[in-house]
């Protein structure tokens, strides 16, 4: 019990990323065909006019529908990201709360995203927005986690090499 305190933040993350992915997916499924109709056409709830929707949209790939046809394979790399995860747990400095924030997201959208590969097939999307110049792809709470938590992840190395790099220079501007 006291190993799985540790990692309290991550787990708490994990679990509101997949609750939340999940609930807002089943909503989508109830309301498809109703109000939503189904994506494309282009329609929808609007959020936003001319910016933001709802729609529903299925995926049987990954990103941008990459790999489309290949649910099985994506569904085992989800996993195979997980182990690594945990066998990397240390590595990865999970111990910290900056990175169980980071790896608290990427896990909940890795199995929000896996658990709609196994449970159906293929992974719902919901979220179309249209940038006017660029209809970016629709996507889901999961992928928005996986997306937030890989910046993150960026930012925080970016912020370390800097650190790294000016102490690097205070050592040999000392020497």
């Amino acid at each position: 019990m006291r190993r799985l305190l540790k990692y309290r933040l991550l787990l708490i993350i994990t679990a509101l990323v997949i609750l939340a992915d999940q609930a807002s997916k089943l909503w989508i499924e109830r309301c498809s065909g109703l109000e939503l109709g189904v994506y494309p056409p282009f329609d929808g709830f609007v959020i936003i006019p001319d910016f933001l929707a709802i729609v529903y949209n299925v995926n049987a790939g990954a990103a941008w529908g990459m790999f489309s046809g290949f649910g099985k394979l994506l569904a085992l790399f989800g996993l195979l990201a997980l182990c690594a995860i945990y066998f990397m747990r240390r590595h990865l400095e999970l111990h910290k709360l900056p990175m169980q924030l980071v790896f608290g997201l990427s896990v909940g959208g890795i199995i929000g995203n896996l658990l709609d590969r196994v449970r159906i097939g293929h992974v719902i999307d919901f979220i179309d927005v249209n940038l006017g110049f660029y209809r970016w792809p629709t996507f889901n709470i999961a992928d928005s986690a996986m997306v937030v938590g890989v910046s993150i992840y960026v930012v925080i190395g970016i912020i370390a090499d800097i650190k790294e790099r000016k102490a690097a220079r205070r050592s040999s501007d000392n020497s």
